[in-house]
Parts: C-alpha cells; structure tokens; sequence
C-alpha cells in the first residue's frame, strides 16, 4: 500500500472520528437541560396521588412490627386494622407496578434512609415482579419520589433499559416544567390529608364482572409470550439473605390474584413455580395463596376489593399463627 493511500485511510478515519465524538457531544448537550429539567420531577407532589402519599406516610411508622413491601396486589390484600386489633404494627409500603429491583430499593429506602425498624419483612410474590410488568420504572418512576429520591441513571444501570431511560426521562420533564413554571407547591399535609389511606392500605368496594374482564382483558395481553426473569429471581433470594443477615425476619406471601394467571403462558408459570419451591428449599418462610375466593371479593382482574382483603388477611393472620399470640 502505498504512502499516499495510507495517508488518505488514515485521514478518513480521524474524520469518522472526529464526526462520531460531535455526534455524541451534540446529543450530550441537548440532553442537558432535559436531564435538569426531568430532575425537578420529585418537587411535584400531587394531593390526589395516594401512591406518593403511601410513600411519604411511611415516615410517621418507623417502628413496626411488620414492613410490607411489594406493588399494588400488596397494599390491596392486606388490611391494617385487622393487625391493630391484635396489637400488631404493619405498614403497606409498596408502589404501582414494582418489581424485585423497586422491593430493593424500598427496604433501603425504609431501613437505610428513613431508619426505621421491624422485626420482619413480608414481600409479596406474584408472576408479574417477574415479568415485563414489574419494575417497568419507565412507566412508574416512583423511585424519583422515594424518601431518598433515585436517580433513572441509576436505575439504567441496574436494569440496562433505555427504553426506560428515555420513559422516565420524558414524564420527568412535563413534571418538572410543571414544577418550574408552577406558582403552587404542595405540601406533605396536604398529600397526607387528601388521601383516605390507612396504613398504606388502598380502599376499594368495587366487584369484578365479566364485562369488565371483557373491556380489559386487552391489557394483559403482553404477558402470554412473555419470558421469566432469572435475574429478578436471583435479587429477590439475595434481599431475603440481605434481610436475615441483618436480623429481619423475611416473609414471602402470594396473594389473591384473580384471572392473573391465565395471561402467562406455561413454561413462564412453571419458572414461578420452581421460584417459590427454592424459597422454601433454602429455608424462607413462604406463604402459598390456597384460599379460594369467588368474584364478589375482587375489584378486576388482579386485584382483591376491600371485602377480599379482610378475609385474605385474616387468613393469614390465621397462617402465620399470629392470632394465638398474647
């Protein structure tokens, strides 16, 4: 090859170069600002949001007897007052659509943040903290709104989803333009006094019709060629080691949830299956949902309605022996 030939490759490649790094140095500087702006997104508190006030009321229950973690099927199963009768301090804890990574950081969030305690630790378990819909923080970025508010980088980082990024990124900044251009801010009491939580707990009388499977079964649709996540398996069994090296009692409870299951297809549920056998076979303390519920105790297709959940908690009330305590 000739001096004149080398000269003119090695002249074409510096350009590439060159060209590729003011490509990314243009994107980085139009990202700027929309980063900045999207920052602001956890100023915005919503009066009407009860999942913003769920999270910010875990600060008056830093003392527990039991923390409750998970996504929506948690705080609407278990019902607080049932637990008060017996003396017993429980807290619902959980946020729309959570999966494994969102449990994780919620227990730091309580535990390390807010420095609260409790004896132990109960996480719900489902097929969808396992699935395309759990921990779609894109969608739900209630990690922007923790106590100790997460970063959507870090969450790139932990589940290495620009999809996500580019989800949670968009909806932070319409929030946090709102939040510039705003003259009004919300307060924490105004949050907590809007909502007609207890304890976390979401009050539902609604009852499942079969008309409302038909108007909404469309949405479930996304989970029949959905694929079982192996690595959320393998961060809820280091929380659970997490918790018990801290000395916390770990609790693993499956909750009612309706015509769920008829949405994954049978190698997904069968992954689930062996999910919940290996949390018994290392020693967990794991609550299998056996309790038959007809329509009447269901709001939709997943979710118990209030009536469900008194009787789905005082069953496990009943499992977990809790009602022979002194």
């Amino acid at each position: 090859m000739s001096t004149k030939i080398k000269n003119l490759f090695t002249f074409s490649f510096e350009m590439e170069i060159r060209f590729t790094l003011k490509s990314i140095g243009f994107i980085v500087i139009l990202m700027v600002p929309v980063f900045w702006v999207a920052s602001f997104d956890k100023h915005v508190l919503e009066p009407e949001n009860i999942n913003l006030s769920r999270i910010i009321d875990a600060r008056n229950h830093l003392e527990l007897d039991y923390l409750v973690v998970g996504n929506s099927y948690g705080y609407s199963s278990l019902y607080p007052p049932l637990f008060d009768s017996l003396e017993i301090d429980i807290y619902n804890y959980g946020t729309p659509g959570a999966g494994v990574l969102m449990y994780e950081l919620m227990i730091n969030d309580f535990l390390n943040c807010l420095g609260g305690k409790t004896s132990n630790v109960i996480l719900t378990i489902s097929p969808t903290i396992f699935s395309v819909g759990g921990d779609d923080w894109g969608a739900n970025p209630y990690h922007r709104y923790l106590n100790c508010p997460q970063s959507s980088a870090k969450m790139l980082i932990e589940d290495l989803n620009l999809e996500k990024l580019l989800k949670a990124t968009q909806s932070g900044f319409v929030r946090g333009l709102f939040y510039l251009r705003s003259n009004e801010r919300s307060n924490h009491s105004e949050i907590l006094n809007a909502s007609e939580d207890y304890k976390g707990f979401y009050h539902r009388y609604d009852t499942f019709s079969t008309k409302y499977y038909q108007e909404n079964k469309h949405l479930y649709q996304k989970y029949l060629d959905d694929n079982f996540k192996d690595r959320s398996r393998e961060r809820l069994i280091n929380i659970l080691s997490s918790l018990k090296k801290r000395g916390i009692n770990p609790i693993v409870i499956e909750t009612p949830t309706n015509k769920l299951t008829d949405f994954f297809n049978e190698e997904f549920l069968s992954e689930y299956s062996n999910t919940l056998d290996e949390i018994e076979r290392k020693g967990y303390k794991l609550v299998r949902n056996k309790l038959y519920l007809d329509s009447t105790y269901y709001r939709d297709i997943d979710h118990v309605n209030y009536f469900g959940a008194s009787v789905f908690t005082a069953n496990l009330i009943n499992m977990l022996g809790l009602e022979n305590l002194d």
